[in-house]
């Protein structure tokens, strides 16, 4: 299991906190929403030659993930299968951005838009921050076959949330920097 590196993030929260007089849920649940926007930003899409590449290259994956396809809906069996298969590899490609889309719940929860496709098997998990429980949490679903997908999902995903937690980070203290800065020079200094 991969973890986050949180501690400036933490820091940061303080300080902005102090420096905009904002009540502490305010602030996790403004800096959960900015996090989701940025890890779905981060989050690199599959390229359409990659995935046309994975599938092709193991003779008979593309005949197999059609035969499943089409079972799944009850079809037994088609006059055109060359024709379903493109169908499938289509819809493989449709799929690159899958991962990203599994932030676009979190941001919807947390009062956001997502401008993107939201996808079946992507979705999240939040807890939002209230005055009784200072807690905010984002969990990004995504429904894998394997443990192996699972783990490389995950190994995609982390580095874009990771990233999002600094960018983040960075941009309260920033913030924090000149709110502090514009009150210091309201009151002479």
């Amino acid at each position: 299991m991969l973890t986050l590196d949180t501690r400036d993030f933490e820091r940061a929260l303080l300080t902005y906190a102090s420096a905009t007089e904002k009540d502490m849920a305010e602030v996790l649940n403004r800096a959960g929403r900015n996090i989701a926007y940025r890890a779905a930003a981060f989050t690199k899409p599959a390229q359409a030659s990659q995935i046309r590449s994975d599938t092709m290259s193991k003779e008979g994956l593309l005949a197999g993930l059609t035969r499943a396809r089409l079972k799944k809906k009850g079809i037994t069996r088609v006059a055109d299968f060359e024709a379903e298969m493109k169908k499938t590899l289509a819809i493989r490609i449709g799929s690159a951005r899958y991962l990203r889309a599994a932030w676009a719940e979190a941001i919807a929860k947390f009062g956001g838009t997502f401008k993107g496709k939201k996808m079946r098997g992507a979705s999240a998990k939040v807890i939002k921050a209230n005055a009784v429980s200072l807690l905010t949490e984002i969990t990004a679903l995504v429904n894998e076959p394997t443990g192996a997908k699972a783990e490389s999902a995950e190994a995609k995903m982390m580095p874009a949330l990771q990233e999002a937690v600094d960018f983040v980070a960075a941009d309260m203290f920033s913030h924090a920097a000149k709110v502090m800065q514009d009150n210091a020079k309201k009151t002479g200094f």
